[in-house]
Parts: structure tokens; C-alpha cells; sequence
């Protein structure tokens, strides 16, 4: 007696098995972005290309926000030191709170670019608390749990950024500084301030369907 085999039911599922092999098997590319809370060029870059590249490239992308400020030692107190003065510090310690309490690389990123194309050197501290709120409400992150944290975990989180970017080579001078995989290679670095998905595609050694669509 012949069995009667069903082609097109055996055909769907070798297609959906190898759909979810190309999702498993995709590579994520790791970008570091060091940068700093009023920095101008660090804002163009974060606005002009490492978000829009994140919307286009999505979680192809392992995005790793590291803001720079140098710690003071005051007795027991840990104070912090920002090129672009207290106000930068507190933006850097909001945006690195907002950081550790996302719970996905969307709300990250969301929370981020409201933050930073918003942030003006010349309003008040005031102003930027508001603006945190109301991003922080706008992607749902509690501001409750941001706020807990810039009262007992900020330091700890800072201290381990601080370690984090001197272990950098070659040593970094200025921000934005960005790395690859956790490596810094300066002609990268310098390819990717000008076009961050150009040069983020020429890293992926399996293409995501974005870079095909973008080159191709």
C-alpha cells in the first residue's frame, strides 16, 4: 500500500524551518557609543546617524550607551567632573539610569533620542528634569524606578563606565568615540561619523536584510 505524501504540507514546513534558522543564526554587530550629555558633535552623531541606523538595522544592532565624566573624590562622597559642566553630569546620570532600567534596546534608544535632541547647554537643570519625564513617560519607563536609581545606584554605574573607558586602545581623547565588536580602530570610527549604516554593513559577515536592501 503507497502512502500519499503530502509535497506542499512537507514544502511550508521546510520553509518555516529555514525562516527560523536565518532569524536564530543572525549576527548581532556590538556598537559602544562614549559620549557626553551636552557634547554637540556626540548629539549630531547620535541623532543624525547611530539612531536612524538603529531603526533601520534594529536588533541586528547590540547597542551599548556609555556616557564620560571623570569622578572627584570629596571624603566619602563621589562627585563628578563634566567638560560641559554639573548640568551635563546630571543629564549623564539620567540618560545611564534610563540605560539600566530599559527593558529592551527600543526603550533605550527611544528614551535616548528624546532625551538628547531636546537637551539645550543653555536651560536650566530644571528644564531638563522635565524633559526626562516626559520621555521617560512617552516610551514607558518608570521615572519612579530612573528616579530611585540617580538616588542609590548612579555612582556604582558611573564608577564601572569610568573603568570601562580606560581600558580603551588606543586611548580615547574625545567623544564621540566609537567602537565595533569592542574594538577601536580610528579610520572606523572616523567612516562611521559619516555614514553609521555604510560602514556598520561592511561589519556584518552575515548582511542583514536592511544592508542587501540599502546596497543592492
Amino acid at each position: 500500500m503507497f502512502r500519499v505524501i503530502n509535497i506542499n504540507m512537507y514544502s511550508k514546513l521546510f520553509l518555516i524551518c529555514a525562516f527560523a534558522l536565518a532569524v536564530t543564526s543572525q549576527e548581532q554587530l556590538k556598537v559602544t557609543l562614549f559620549y557626553e550629555g551636552l557634547c554637540p558633535s556626540c548629539h549630531n552623531f547620535f541623532i543624525e546617524q547611530l539612531y536612524p541606523g538603529f531603526k533601520k538595522l534594529g536588533n541586528a544592532l547590540d547597542i551599548d550607551l556609555v556616557s564620560a565624566q571623570q569622578p572627584e573624590n570629596n571624603g566619602s562622597q563621589i562627585e563628578w567632573s563634566c567638560q560641559h559642566g554639573p548640568k551635563e553630569c546630571y543629564i549623564n546620570k539620567v540618560s545611564a539610569c534610563a540605560i539600566h532600567v530599559s527593558d529592551t534596546q527600543s526603550k533605550m534608544m527611544e528614551f535616548e533620542n528624546c532625551f538628547l535632541k531636546d537637551s539645550d547647554i543653555y536651560k536650566s537643570q530644571e528644564y531638563e528634569e522635565d524633559l526626562a519625564k516626559k520621555c521617560a513617560a512617552g516610551n514607558d519607563l518608570p521615572w519612579d524606578k530612573i528616579n530611585s536609581c540617580l538616588d542609590k545606584e548612579v555612582d556604582k554605574i558611573l564608577l564601572a563606565y569610568e573603568q570601562r573607558l580606560k581600558k580603551v586602545q588606543p586611548p580615547i581623547q574625545y567623544v564621540p568615540a566609537i567602537l565595533f565588536n569592542d574594538k577601536r580602530d580610528e579610520d572606523t570610527e572616523n567612516a562611521a561619523r559619516e555614514d553609521f549604516v555604510a560602514t556598520a554593513c561592511q561589519l556584518f559577515k552575515t548582511k542583514p536584510k536592511a544592508c542587501l536592501k540599502t546596497f543592492f
